[in-house]
């Protein structure tokens, strides 16, 4: 059986496209929690209480523009060319710029005779797919619980079960069936995570450095090829076998345990000196859904295997639920100068690098240096009539 993780590397590796460290394996990990869930809702092997358990991991990439959120997504969910397109044999599957609140869960309007009438939105549309936004910005208030109560609410609700619910003047809005994974994009910023919407979703993040770029600009000059043998007519949707696949492998376990055992022993390393967890019960349960997913997505289930892949991605995962609270751009110049010849470049490289390649502003990218020399992860040293921006004690 060739798995869903198979067909991912094989198509990436065909069309000669950059791989963003622990950013692809995330998306193929929501591909396989997705296939999980929706089996699981049409079979209900799996209870949390007396409901189906829900193992979707939604999934927000943060990225500066103009690096891979919007590729990465249209190389997955678009039309007729994505790896994830199945001309809707399986589930549908789509990509937007981004979403108004109205459109995630429809409107009731009136027809021509003044009755109300159900207009269909992207719960209903999609209840079984997968959909992506490449730059969804309303998404940080409701991160920072600052978004409007009932849409929160609402979409919390949609996000975590397989129902949505809504309230309006003309009568009450309530799709049934709901599996739905969301991808979306943001630039860097702060979130402050405290609502519980976060706890729904892994955060993937990319800041390119210099020889990264270099590289992109390479494969960007040579992106076009010559469709030698005219085949995109004959095209067969490229994971379409192995969902099925899977799905099949998931229903073949049936009613079974699914031991988290490995997993809770990584985490539990998660510790300060004195042995207190760093990471909360309530937060656990997407690290789960990512090994789970991760495992499906390369034929293991029902097994849940910690290698060495999944280990990377779940201590990725905690870097960036800690680094999105305090300090998102820390992990950027981290990235930025670990790449140098003695961890350096000069402020006026450096500069040039924020403003033109990572296309922060002027103001920005003084306030982004002078944060960084502040918390003296960064120092300066004038070497002639250069200035030379070091990086204070490199991390892992």
């Amino acid at each position: 059986m060739e798995s869903i993780n198979d067909v991912v590397v094989r198509e990436i590796t065909d069309r000669g496209i950059f791989i963003c460290p622990n950013v692809i394996e995330r998306m193929t990990a929501s591909i396989g929690s997705h296939v999980m869930n929706l089996c699981n809702m049409d079979h209900k092997f799996i209870l949390k209480g007396r409901a189906p358990a829900n193992f979707r991991t939604h999934l927000v990439y943060i990225s500066p523009s103009g690096w891979t959120k919007s590729f990465y997504f249209r190389m997955f969910l678009k039309h007729f060319y994505g790896i994830l397109w199945n001309d809707n044999r399986i589930f549908p599957i789509d990509v937007h710029s981004t979403f108004s609140t109205a459109a995630w869960f429809g409107t009731i309007g009136t027809n021509k005779d003044g009755e109300p009438e159900e207009r269909k939105g992207v719960f209903e549309t999609y209840k079984r797919g997968i959909i992506g936004a490449d730059d969804y910005q309303p998404l940080i208030d409701l991160f920072d619980g600052t978004g409007k109560g009932q849409d929160e609410i609402a979409l919390m609700t949609a996000l975590d079960t397989d129902e949505a619910v809504k309230n309006l003047a003309l009568g009450q809005l309530r799709i049934k069936g709901v599996g739905l994974t969301a991808w979306f994009g943001l630039r860097p910023t702060r979130l402050k995570l405290t609502s519980g919407l976060a706890r729904r979703f892994t955060f993937p993040r990319f800041f390119p450095n210099r020889k990264e770029a270099a590289i992109f600009r390479d494969l960007a000059r040579n992106e076009l090829t010559p469709n030698l043998e005219y085949e995109f007519d004959e095209m067969e949707p490229p994971l379409e076998r192995a969902i099925n696949d899977t799905d099949k492998l998931i229903v073949d376990a049936g009613v079974c345990d699914i031991d988290f055992e490995q997993v809770h022993d990584y985490l539990n390393t998660f510790r300060t000196d004195s042995g207190v967890p760093l990471i909360p019960h309530f937060e656990e349960n997407i690290y789960r859904n990512i090994a789970l997913g991760w495992s499906v997505a390369n034929g293991n289930y029902p097994s849940v295997r910690m290698d060495d892949v999944i280990k990377g991605i779940l201590l990725d995962e905690y870097q960036s639920r800690q680094l999105l609270r305090t300090e998102p751009f820390r992990m950027m110049f981290h990235r930025i100068l670990m790449a140098e010849e003695d961890h350096s470049m000069s402020l006026s490289e450096l500069k040039l690098f924020l403003t033109n390649f990572l296309q922060f502003s002027e103001n920005e990218t003084e306030m982004l240096i002078m944060t960084e020399k502040r918390a003296k992860r960064i120092e300066f040293d004038k070497k002639g009539r250069k200035i030379i921006v070091t990086l204070i004690e490199p991390e892992d």
